[in-house]
């Protein structure tokens, strides 16, 4: 985020928040954090510190999380958001085998799309469009909501198209429109890459849909 932008300054806020949290809510016995309520404020802070591009802090939080935390689900959180931080930044060699450990270890059905996600991150750091395609793919069927499963399957779309599928792309711009985007300009977009890929498609289907797209236009 931009600084001074409002999203920025939330996030500023929030490590702010965190900070105190953790400073007036520790409760160290023996050496161990006897407050779960502190891991919580950390994992709070390193994401607003990512939101805010300071991903060091954030690293480092993510990783007290990971090493400290009584809970096994808020260790394997950190672990996910740590990987991702790592493919985001294109350092797929080194979130790779920390993503082979968190799948080793059992990843929640809730978090599936989530793995996906990562995986197709660092597919994209190495170029590899068809891999980061079928990740997102995969992402988009896993999302427990539907402005994830459009968001997901415009993404892989996006990939398909990349990488010279314009059928596979069609099929995903088909099923981030079934999921019914909030977002009216992916919406409107995903209707008209629709109408643009998919080589099997007859003219007149098409002009059926760039026509129901015009209308959408003119309302």
């Amino acid at each position: 985020a931009k600084l001074n932008a409002p999203a920025y300054t939330k996030a500023k806020l929030a490590v702010e928040k965190a900070n105190k949290a953790i400073r007036e809510h520790s409760m160290v016995f023996k050496g161990k954090q006897a407050n779960p309520a502190v891991f919580d404020a950390y994992l709070l802070m390193a994401r607003a510190q990512m939101l805010m591009g300071l991903d060091a802090p954030a690293s480092e939080a993510l990783n007290t999380v990971a090493r400290l935390s009584g809970r096994a689900e808020q260790q394997l959180e950190a672990e996910l958001e740590r990987t991702e931080l790592l493919a985001r930044q294109g350092n797929a060699s080194l979130a790779e085998p920390l993503l082979y450990e968190v799948d080793r270890k059992g990843v929640p059905k809730k978090w599936g799309y989530w793995v996906q996600r990562i995986r197709g991150r660092m597919a994209i750091s190495e170029q590899d469009w068809p891999a980061a395609a079928e990740a997102r793919t995969k992402a988009s069927q896993l999302a427990p909501k539907a402005d994830l499963r459009a968001r997901y399957a415009f993404l892989a779309a996006q990939l398909y198209e990349k990488a010279s599928e314009p059928d596979r792309a069609r099929t995903l711009y088909e099923a981030c429109l079934k999921a019914q985007p909030r977002d009216y300009a992916m919406l409107l977009e995903a209707q008209l890459r629709r109408s643009l890929n998919g080589g099997g498609v007859s003219p007149k289907k098409r002009y059926q849909e760039l026509h129901e797209l015009l209308r959408e236009l003119l309302l």
